[in-house]
C-alpha cells in the first residue's frame, strides 16, 4: 500500500505542471493604453523570489519585492529587472526589456541550486549574465550599478 501512496506523491509533486497556478488575464486592452510590456515569471518551487526593477538609466529603482508563481510584473522598453533566488549562493539573473506593448514569459526548471530558464518572447527581454553572491545582506542589488555603466 505505501508503494502507491508513494507513487501517487511523486507523480503529483513532478508531473503537475508547475504554471497551472499562473496568474491568466487579458492584456489587449492593457497594451492599447500605455507604452508597457508584461512579463510572467512562473518559477521553481522551494524557493524564495525577489525582484528589483530599475528606470530612467539607474536613477529610479524600486525596492525589492517579493514574487510568486505567475506574477506579472509591468516594465517599460530600455529597464533593467533582476529576479533573485534565494538560495545559497544567492542567484540573481539580470534581464533587459528591449521592446514595448508585448508580453514575454520568463519559466524556471531544474533544481533551486541550479536553476535554468526559458524565455519565451524573447524578442521582448534580453538575458544579461547571472551572478551568484554569497553576502545575503546586501544581496543581487549591488549588482545594479554594473549594468546602467555599460
Amino acid at each position: 500500500m505505501s508503494k502507491y501512496y508513494l507513487y501517487f506523491i511523486l507523480t503529483l509533486l513532478f508531473f503537475y505542471p508547475a504554471y497551472s497556478y499562473s496568474n491568466e488575464s487579458n492584456y489587449s486592452e492593457e497594451f492599447s493604453n500605455n507604452n508597457k510590456s508584461s512579463i510572467r515569471i512562473d518559477l521553481l518551487f522551494g524557493a524564495g523570489y525577489m525582484m528589483w526593477v530599475c528606470k530612467d538609466s539607474g536613477k529610479s529603482c524600486s525596492s525589492s519585492f517579493t514574487i510568486t508563481n505567475g506574477t506579472v510584473v509591468d516594465v517599460e522598453k530600455n529597464d533593467i529587472f533582476y529576479i533573485g533566488i534565494h538560495s545559497l549562493p544567492q542567484i540573481c539573473d539580470f534581464y533587459r526589456v528591449i521592446k514595448s506593448h508585448s508580453l514575454s514569459v520568463i519559466s524556471y526548471w531544474g533544481t533551486v541550486f541550479k536553476p535554468h530558464f526559458t524565455i519565451y518572447g524573447d524578442d521582448v527581454i534580453q538575458f544579461l549574465n547571472r551572478e551568484k553572491t554569497y553576502n545575503l545582506v546586501s544581496g543581487c542589488p549591488k549588482f545594479m550599478r554594473k549594468y546602467y555603466e555599460k
